[in-house]
């Protein structure tokens, strides 16, 4: 006999199954790693601990499903922390922190958004906060002449 108990266990098990795709976000490394494997696009997002402009976007952009989707879909997810001195990245000869990493992508006003290609060469970048419907045009945009280009 079905109770209304097995109507609540499917209804609940149902919306997780519904969850769209959310991709793990990686360190700077981890990040170029997955997506010379995968063949993906590298999004960095470059944040500081003190910038509420920075809460903001992953508060109310980076955590909407539909950005969740997209990102997940064609990106490999980064955090970089604009003000970390541990090293992150190895160029050449030179030892790089998450700090100089930043400014060497010319990240110095937060957030940044960062697209790199799986080598870590930038494509593009969304400087400052963006609500969700400018996020996901820069994001189609990007998605449009990466596909374009390759």
């Amino acid at each position: 006999m079905i109770t209304p108990r097995h109507h609540l266990a499917a209804f609940a098990l149902a919306c997780l199954l519904a969850t769209p795709a959310s991709a793990k976000w990686l360190t700077y490394p981890e990040g170029l790693a997955h997506a010379d494997s995968t063949g993906t696009l590298v999004l960095v997002e470059v944040y500081t601990d003190w910038c509420s402009y920075c809460k903001k976007l992953k508060r109310r952009v980076l955590s909407r499903d539909d950005i969740k989707s997209v990102i997940a879909k064609h990106f490999t997810p980064v955090k970089l922390d604009a003000e970390d001195d541990t090293p992150v990245a190895q160029m050449g000869d030179t030892t790089l922190t998450a700090r100089q990493l930043a400014r060497r992508y010319g990240a110095t006003t937060y957030p940044t958004v960062l697209i790199l290609s799986p080598k870590g060469q930038l494509l593009t970048k969304l400087v400052g906060y963006r609500p969700p419907k400018e996020f996901l045009d820069f994001l189609s945009s990007t998605i449009r002449v990466h596909i374009q280009d390759s």
